[in-house]
């Protein structure tokens, strides 16, 4: 009788062969969370902070949008920029024009215009080294000699740099006409050489007119 129990004892709890079943099974389980389901739970979390960060640059960005001008007024704008800097070197990139306005500001400043041509000085006659300069953009300058009193080429060397459009009193040099002079306000002689650009922006409205600041173009 006490044997039989004891068989009965033995059948019913489990045996060393369960137990290494089950462990292996516990083993096998964690190998397969620790190989396949962590990564799995490390890329979400990844993702998501990856989904953060984009949602955080759209945030960035629409905010971006909302404060800047409208494209059209933009458009405007740059339009607006391109008509100031035509109607700036329609004068400076005229050869006929240049050359009849000088010879008003010889008549206005009261000089005496005794000659102006084409210079040959470093930079003149020679397109822009800029390979993304507009085609047809040029910069040439003039030798204009003139003579006057000290105070009347003074004013007519600024003048030239001032209403020229774009252009730049490069050199100057004064001298005076008699050697030795004592008169109260001495003839002088003077000679300038000036540079001037030549600019064409393509694809502007002129119908639509600005105000022009040469100064303001300059500086830009």
């Amino acid at each position: 009788m006490k044997k039989q129990e004891s068989q009965a004892g033995m059948h019913g709890a489990p045996g060393r062969p369960q137990f290494m079943a089950a462990f292996m099974v516990c083993v096998g389980v964690c190998a397969g969370w620790y190989l396949a389901v962590r990564p799995l739970e490390q890329r979400f979390r990844d993702t998501k902070a990856e989904l953060g960060a984009i949602h955080a640059q759209l945030a960035l960005f629409d905010e971006m949008i909302d404060t800047e001008a409208p494209l059209e007024v933009v458009i405007e704008a740059l339009s607006a920029k391109g008509r100031r800097t035509n109607q700036a070197t329609a004068l400076s990139g005229n050869a006929t024009r240049l050359y009849d306005a000088v010879h008003d500001l010889a008549k206005t400043h009261s000089v005496k215009l005794a000659r102006i041509e084409p210079s040959t000085g470093r930079g003149a006659n020679q397109a822009p080294v800029n390979g993304k300069a507009l085609k047809g953009t040029e910069v040439f300058g003039y030798s204009i000699e003139v003579s006057g009193t000290y105070e009347s080429v003074c004013r007519f060397v600024d003048a030239c740099e001032q209403n020229l459009g774009v252009s730049k009193v490069g050199s100057f040099h004064l001298s005076p006409q008699t050697v030795g002079s004592t008169a109260r306000d001495p003839v002088v002689t003077g000679v300038i050489e000036t540079t001037h650009l030549k600019l064409q922006i393509p694809n502007v409205d002129t119908r639509k007119t600005a105000h022009v600041n040469v100064s303001e173009e300059k500086g830009s």
